[in-house]
């Protein structure tokens, strides 16, 4: 370990979290609806439910016109991907780039829901899924190696030898098998695991298909194979067959060492789902006729006795979690729109049930396109979910995480947002080489854009949470994010809203112009005006939860501050060690590994301050 004990340790990201509100601000009709007397939203059947939308349009939706936005790059720009030359990427070619109408659109809408007391809904705002993990060397104060033993009845002597055999209905069982450990001294060794088969005659005449498994190589700092377990499976009892639920299959399909081929080809995976794995002939090896693929595989049953829990390629496979993810989302905030539609699903729309009333153009180029140099990026370290002491509370800023996606109080930290930096994107020379990487150009910061946000027939309240996702940006402290390479200081953006309203009076007297086309007749239409009536709508329903939500308001507007950003190199580079992304090989505290916590949105802006203090006091 390093110099600090790990009670002191911090991690440092280029993302943190804004805490989920607490809980959902309902969108205006739904309140219209259970205070005439009728029955509460969640009884109304669908038809019923767009009758309520319909209405509450026709009568308050009385604002219809556009946002003009004049947008800024302030750091390099690369939106979508890279093209074949590697510069930014957008609808139209590289002399013309441009934002798309659909990334303005998801920014918008994100800040949008945070603004208004959204919901946060699986498979909406998060993917949800039961999460992969494994733990075979736990550290001292790991709460994971003890919950690891637990789902893997390690006392018990951990799995159990098996076939995993799938039927042509898609279905699957493990029937349970022998198995033997071999040695591994004579054999030849492999850079990663493989299932290699071989028949062999059995005493009656009859042949048997014996599988023989070898795992991934346990190799020293030299990069040298020291151990490579070997297995061999055989005398399958095909008699007795305990189910495997859909929806472990499912999950194991969807871990990305599985489901993602990079990193799947990275850790050296083997894929139990994957047909070439399989036994030639799964119907005679098994005598069921409807088999269609044959596996040797790890499990463990349920405390039933009868169905599988887990399953895996070696006897220390990755387990999924009890818990999927939505559990760790306080239960009122999971609400589908059927049950609480938002002010986001009044304003975006509701696939099934209503559509929404915005619509966005792609922002256009309308300074000179200038790219970067091209140069290969800087590595990214990407976020990813299984990391429990990044994306769950931990009641603490410092030190090993105690609680993971099991945890009975596990609570996801909220909406992920990166931090403004202006490092270096280019790959540095004390970078690892990364394979398959390829040159970018993205487009030079200061290049300018110009779009617009059209809306139609939205209520005061309804403008005003659109509108307040830009007023966040009306001073020159605020910018927003957009793109790639956010994590090594791409994507940062300046937002200059101006609103145009249509006069619903006077548009029907001067329809056509002179010139035969549509007038957009036009009124005054103070932004800050909607956005006061929509901030006293969140109040109102908030009642004495107001207060709470301030934290949500103080940490989103401390990540999108660009002020580091603007600062003395002394305190920018400073700022940067703040936010800087972890290595998982080269940190000597081994940070990553050891799961320590990553303090908070204001934890972090606090640090940064108190850091400076110093400096500016003896200057």
């Amino acid at each position: 370990m390093g110099t600090e004990k790990i009670a002191d340790l911090q991690a440092t990201a280029a993302y943190n979290f804004v805490p989920l509100g607490p809980e959902i601000v309902p969108a205006e009709f739904v309140h219209v609806q259970e205070e005439a007397g009728h029955p509460a939203w969640p009884a109304l059947e669908k038809e019923q439910q767009q009758a309520c939308f319909s209405k509450h349009v026709r009568e308050t939706g009385k604002n219809s016109g556009w946002l003009e936005l004049d947008i800024t790059a302030l750091t390099p720009l690369l939106v979508g991907g890279a093209s074949d030359n590697g510069q930014f990427f957008a609808p139209l070619d590289p002399d013309h780039p441009a934002l798309p109408g659909s990334s303005l659109r998801g920014l918008v809408r994100s800040l949008v829901k945070i603004l208004a007391c959204g919901a946060m809904r699986p498979n909406d705002d998060f993917e949800d899924k039961n999460l992969y993990f494994r733990v075979v060397a736990g550290y001292g104060n790991d709460a994971l190696k003890t919950h690891y033993d637990q789902l893997t009845e390690a006392e018990q002597g951990g799995s159990s030898a098996g076939f995993l055999v799938k039927r042509q209905d898609g279905s699957f069982y493990i029937s349970p098998c022998q198995v033997e450990r071999l040695s591994s001294q004579s054999a030849t060794r492999q850079d990663r695991p493989i299932i290699q088969w071989k028949k062999v005659k059995k005493k009656n005449g009859e042949e048997e298909s014996i599988a023989t498994t070898t795992n991934g190589p346990m190799m020293d700092r030299k990069k040298h194979i020291i151990q490579q377990a070997r297995y061999q499976f055989f005398h399958g009892r095909f008699s007795t067959k305990y189910p495997v639920p859909s929806k472990l299959i499912y999950n194991y399909d969807n871990d990305p060492l599985h489901a993602d081929e990079n990193w799947a080809s990275k850790n050296k995976a083997i894929d139990l789902l994957d047909p070439k794995w399989s036994s030639e002939d799964p119907d005679k090896m098994t005598k069921d006729p409807q088999a269609v693929a044959v596996v040797p595989c790890h499990f463990v049953l349920e405390s039933d006795g009868e169905t599988v829990r887990s399953f895996g390629h070696g006897p220390k496979y990755r387990i999924p979690y009890a818990n999927a993810i939505q559990k760790s989302v306080p239960k009122p905030l999971r609400q589908l729109p059927e049950a609480c539609a938002d002010l986001a699903d009044a304003i975006f729309g509701v696939s099934d049930l209503w559509s929404g009333r915005v619509s966005f153009e792609d922002a256009r180029l309308t300074s000179a396109a200038s790219y970067e140099a091209p140069s290969l990026p800087r590595p990214q370290m990407v976020p990813r979910t299984t990391a429990y002491q990044m994306y769950l509370e931990q009641g603490r800023s410092s030190g090993a995480a105690t609680k993971h996606w099991d945890s009975k109080d596990a609570t996801m930290r909220g909406y992920k947002f990166y931090w403004h930096s202006n490092a270096p994107w280019k790959k540095q020379s004390e970078d690892p080489p990364i394979k398959n990487t390829k040159e970018i150009q993205p487009l030079q910061k200061g290049a300018k854009f110009h779009s617009r946000v059209w809306f139609q027939d939205l209520s005061d309240v309804e403008l005003g949470a659109l509108c307040a996702a830009f007023d966040l940006g009306a001073d020159d402290h605020t910018a927003y994010k957009l793109g790639r390479g956010k994590a090594i200081g791409m994507g940062s953006i300046r937002i200059r809203a101006t609103l145009h309203l249509q006069d619903e009076d006077a548009k029907y007297h001067s329809f056509l112009g002179t010139t035969g086309q549509l007038c957009h007749v036009l009124k005054d239409g103070a932004l800050k005006t909607y956005v006061q009536a929509f901030e006293a709508y969140r109040t109102k329903n908030l009642g004495s939860l107001a207060e709470d939500f301030q934290k949500t308001l103080l940490a989103l507007q401390d990540i999108l501050d660009f002020t580091p950003v603007t600062q003395e190199k002394a305190a920018r580079d400073a700022w940067n060690q703040q936010i800087a992304t972890m290595s998982v090989t080269k940190d000597p505290d081994k940070r990553f590994a050891r799961h320590v916590v990553l303090p908070d949105i204001r934890t972090v802006v606090r640090q940064a301050k108190e850091k400076q203090q110093p400096s500016e006091e003896s200057s």
